[in-house]
């Protein structure tokens, strides 16, 4: 990964306060996509009002990661659902990420949990994929059968039947503490896709690794910039919307996240200097995880 780092100012004259800008830039390394065949790609989102909350917003992220990797040639399409699904995006070429990222933001809780509805809408959503196109449906859930069809063997069978008529492969993410293992496992299990608990966000990189092989891949991993501040700097503050926390130790870290191959970031922050000696605002490290 190549950074470059700016700075307003590199000296400032002595009892002289001003705000100094300092922008990172971070540029990805190419990867060589090895995939020749393109991936028609449903998200399929519960809803439900057991999502709101964190669950409800770690599914959102979890978009957001496929949406990123897709490439030009894939075809994406989330559905949602509660007591009833619906279509957020028509299977199609993903278009703008930001648009697509914002529909998916939008996303409000719903009701009950018809869970074989949401299913079987994201496969229809698959079914008519131009041949050639691999298939595949991610099932993000903290429910139950508990609207719609609700006897586990008749959905798992439609899930086979999904693999055997379509040639769609479905995954699951189990949110929360209460989703059906067993029913999610079988899911899976039946059509060759993976199983996920996704209760802890760290994991969530290596499971869209899995899920996402082939397509553009993740070179850069929780990457985060730490800064400890001297006595000659009054205040810092980000410009932009990554996470910033407080460590133990005194620094402030800011939450870059991952980056795929050939992405740029760019990351700016401002502080106010009270220098009395020359610019000396402070240290700051970047780090990775390899």
């Amino acid at each position: 990964m190549k950074t470059t780092v700016q700075l307003d100012y590199q000296a400032i004259l002595a009892n002289t306060a001003r705000p100094v800008h300092l922008v990172l830039q971070f540029d990805a390394p190419a990867v060589l996509d090895q995939r020749t065949r393109p991936v028609a790609f449903a998200l399929v989102i519960d809803r439900s009002g057991s999502m709101a909350g964190a669950p409800l917003e770690a599914a959102k992220r979890a978009a957001g990661t496929v949406i990123q990797n897709l490439r030009r040639d894939d075809l994406f399409s989330v559905v949602v659902f509660d007591e009833t699904a619906e279509t957020v995006l028509p299977l199609a070429p993903v278009g703008s990420r930001q648009r697509a990222s914002a529909r998916v933001n939008a996303i409000g809780v719903g009701g009950s949990t018809n869970l074989c509805g949401g299913w079987m809408l994201g496969r229809d959503n698959l079914k008519d994929a131009p041949t050639g196109c691999l298939k595949r449906l991610l099932l993000l859930t903290d429910g139950q059968l508990n609207v719609g069809i609700v006897e586990p063997d008749p959905v798992k069978r439609a899930v086979t039947d999904g693999l055997e008529a379509h040639g769609i492969r479905t995954s699951c993410l189990g949110f929360g503490g209460g989703y059906n293992e067993d029913l999610l496992a079988a899911f899976a299990e039946a059509t060759g896709g993976g199983f996920y608990d996704a209760n802890h966000r760290d994991k969530l990189p290596g499971i869209f690794a899995a899920e996402l092989d082939g397509l553009q891949k993740t070179v850069v991993m929780n990457l985060r910039i730490r800064v400890r501040l001297t006595a000659f700097v009054d205040q810092f503050a980000p410009l932009g919307e990554y996470p910033v926390v407080s460590l133990p130790d005194g620094r402030t870290e800011v939450q870059i996240g991952d980056l795929v191959s050939e992405e740029q970031r760019i990351a700016v922050r401002a502080s106010a200097s009270s220098s009395t000696s020359g610019l000396g605002g402070g240290s700051v490290s970047i780090g990775a995880t390899p």
